[in-house]
């Protein structure tokens, strides 16, 4: 069962587990707050469920081995702060965009102190938006060929944060070497 803080049943909040490059996705559908989702046995994945229409959140690490069912029991969502920014290249004057030769929406992940990453992207216009959990958290990009800065120990408290945190990312691309035959 999926409930806010107060028990207000969840109904239709997106769920999502991750292990490496497979990633599986629910929402829960019945009045209830219920959800199942089946994945493979063998790995271990980080849940997080967030409904950002409610600002509220919860994320876990789980290990899935074997072929039993796993009950989670009654699920709380938390409070979330949202972080936000912009990405720029090489200074903070040019926006890594939709209009930069090569340019790919870059997955940017949350980190915290227990290892559970959050996972949102950057829009076509240098811009990211996430929602997260009281906690401390690393911020770093997927794809290292961007030689991204990355930002650690950002401080998510929900009752003290009154305005949304912003965040500031530079990448600089390595050099890519074209031969051209004619």
């Amino acid at each position: 069962d999926l409930f806010l803080m107060n028990t207000e049943t969840v109904k239709d909040t997106p769920i999502t587990m991750v292990s490496g490059d497979l990633e599986f996705s629910t929402t829960t559908s019945s009045d209830t707050g219920n959800f199942s989702i089946r994945v493979p046995s063998g790995h271990d994945y980080h849940l997080t469920i967030f409904s950002l229409t409610r600002a509220m959140g919860y994320g876990e690490l789980l290990e899935v081995s074997g072929d039993e069912n796993i009950d989670l029991g009654t699920i709380y969502l938390e409070p979330t702060s949202t972080i936000e920014g912009f990405v720029y290249l090489y200074d903070n004057a040019t926006f890594w965009d939709s209009t930069i030769p090569g340019w790919e929406s870059e997955n940017l992940f949350a980190t915290d102190e227990n290892g559970l990453t959050w996972n949102t992207t950057v829009s076509s216009e240098g811009r990211f938006f996430t929602q997260l959990p009281d906690g401390v958290y690393d911020f770093e990009f997927e794809n290292e060929l961007l030689n991204a800065t990355i930002i650690e120990d950002v401080i998510v408290n929900t009752s003290k944060t009154l305005q949304n945190s912003f965040l500031e990312f530079y990448v600089y691309p390595e050099e890519i070497e074209v031969t051209l035959n004619v």
